[in-house]
């Protein structure tokens, strides 16, 4: 049988710092609300994951028999 690539959703925790200049800290947590993302820094450690909910979404071709095992394997 001919392997078939799979598209397999993930998601994974970081931490990042943002530097921010403000008047008092209140004005900078405000500012850091809608600042750009900053650069990762740390991976959280036990937080990756499969998103298995979204599985039969990212691969629209799957079978039958692949998408009833993505169902039953949803935790």
């Amino acid at each position: 049988m001919a392997k078939k690539l799979y598209r397999i959703p993930v998601e994974w925790a970081v931490t990042g710092t943002l530097l921010v200049e403000a008047e008092s800290l209140s004005e900078a947590l405000l500012e850091a609300e809608d600042a750009p993302l900053p650069e990762p820094e740390d991976y959280i450690d036990g937080t990756f994951e499969i998103n298995r909910q979204m599985i039969s979404f990212v691969n629209k071709k799957l079978t039958k028999e692949e998408k009833d095992f993505c169902e039953r394997e949803i935790i």
